[in-house]
This record gives C-alpha cells, structure tokens and sequence, in this order.
C-alpha cells in the first residue's frame, strides 16, 4: 500500500483519506530537511536531470523521473521550484499529484532527489496567487487545514538553492544581494523576506 510502495499519480488520487494520511506519515519521517543552500553529491554521481516549474503536470513529471530512474545510481533529479498551482486541464488536481509522486522519489534516494523551494512553496511565507493546493486537498479529502499544511510543510524541507560540485548554482529566482563572500551562505540559513525574494521570485539580472 501506500506505506511501502510508490505511488503514481493516478492511484495518489484514488487514496481516501485514510490512504493519504498514511501517505504523509511515512514521507514525514523519511524526507529529509535540507539546510537553506544544499551541498550537491559528487562521485559517483556523473549527471543531472534538472526541472524547473512543472506547475502540477504530472505527465512531465512521471516522463522526468523515468529519465532519472533509467541510471539513478549515477544521476541526480534536480528541481528548481512551483511543483504546484496552475495544473494543466489534463492534470486534475495536479498540485497534489505532482508533489506526492516527487516526494515519494525524495524519500527513495535522499541523497539524489533534491526538491528546490520556488515561490510558490513559500507561499505561507509571502502569498502568491493563484495557489490551487489547498483547494484541491480539499475536493479530495475534504476540508483539513491540517492536510494541507503537512503537504506544503514537507515542501518547506527542500533547500532554497544549491551548489554543484562544478560551482554551477541553482535556484528558482536569483541570489542573494546582500552579505560578503564569507558570510553569504549564512544568507540562506535564516533567509529575511528580501532574501526570499531574490532567491525565489526575483530574476538573476534584479538580484
């Protein structure tokens, strides 16, 4: 069941409530939570597959996770932020199929699944419209704040950016404008509302 295998999407929602809260307790204590600016692997790791903005088309999503399980002792799965919100017309309820399913993916391989925050996960920290999740919890499951919050409270778990070993830098927005050198990692660990913004929502060519 949902405890111990991973679930596409279309059987995620199918679960009934019951089947979901478990769901969400075995990805409760088996996601990690990643501090603001994460460390990429390197050996054996030799490549990326990097997504960014799939906005609740889980088509996409289930074609990418494909690509990366075909050689995922070797490969990492990267995604840039807003897994959710918007789903295409041949997505219902995608939002919470799309996060799921890469959840599911994230508690498989810790050490090679990393789910970027983009500004639509932070959206209890600064709003962003439209933001479909909740109301899709709740034609699924019924009204439960409380289901919602634990969905997005494991996308808050995912870093806010990351680094390659190649120095290549990841992130959904920018980076971070203020701080030094030495101390502009410390921007990510306890991030201000500007810097969320720079990193989440703003272009490179702002930040």
């Amino acid at each position: 069941g949902a405890a111990r295998r991973r679930l596409p999407p279309a059987e995620i929602l199918a679960l009934d409530a019951s089947g979901v809260d478990e769901l969400l307790d075995r990805l409760e204590s088996e996601v990690p939570v990643h501090t603001g600016l994460v460390d990429l692997p390197s050996a054996p790791l030799r490549d990326a597959v990097v997504f960014g903005d799939t906005h609740g088309d889980w088509w996409s999503t289930v074609a990418l996770a494909e690509r990366f399980l075909a050689h995922s002792r070797e490969r990492c799965l990267i995604g840039l932020g807003d897994y959710i919100d918007r789903p295409p017309d041949d997505c219902p309820q995608g939002s919470v199929a799309n996060v799921l399913f890469l959840l599911q993916l994230v508690a498989e391989a810790p050490d090679r699944v990393f789910l970027l925050q983009g500004n639509h996960e932070a959206a209890r920290r600064i709003p962003v419209l439209p933001h479909d999740l909740p109301e899709e919890v709740d034609e699924l499951w019924g009204p439960d704040a409380e289901r919602y919050n634990r969905i997005v409270g494991l996308l808050e778990r995912g870093p806010l950016a990351a680094l390659s070993p190649s120095g290549a830098y990841l992130a959904h927005g920018g980076f971070p404008s203020h701080g030094t050198a030495a101390t502009w990692r410390n921007e990510f660990e306890s991030p201000t509302e500007d810097t969320l913004v720079e990193v989440l929502w703003s272009d490179c060519a702002v930040s």
